[in-house]
């Protein structure tokens, strides 16, 4: 399951999902991806390991292994497989910045539209 639930309601907090998230630790693994060390701070309270470019590897098969709780990866959004009760949940906390002129002027654009979304069918 992937969540982006502000995409959905843009009413509920962060800090409802970070509620949810919390609910489901025991049970299954939750995988959280962030843009930043910055927005990592936010989940340290609550992460059980929290995964860079250095760490990824070892934690990765950490989460293929069994059961983690939560996991938090910064600024890892393609590259990494997770397969079956590896990563059950999947919150996406944010995207990254933008980089060049180019790309900011397209994300302003396309903010809050549908073209911005991917919807994939199940």
């Amino acid at each position: 399951m992937i969540l982006a639930p502000q995409e959905i309601n843009p009413e509920i907090t962060v800090d409802e999902i970070k509620a949810l998230a919390l609910r489901r630790l025991k049970a299954v693994n939750v995988c959280i991806i962030v843009p930043s060390k910055e927005r990592a701070k936010y989940w340290a309270d609550v992460a059980n390991q929290t995964l860079d470019k250095n760490s990824i590897e070892e934690g990765t098969d950490r989460l293929r292994k069994g059961h983690v709780g939560i996991t938090v990866f910064i600024n890892r959004y393609d590259g990494v497989d997770l397969p079956a009760e590896a990563c059950e949940i999947l919150i996406i906390d944010g995207l990254p910045e933008v980089e060049g002129l180019l790309a900011r002027a397209e994300q302003l654009a396309l903010n809050e539209t549908r073209r911005q979304l991917v919807i994939l069918p199940l």
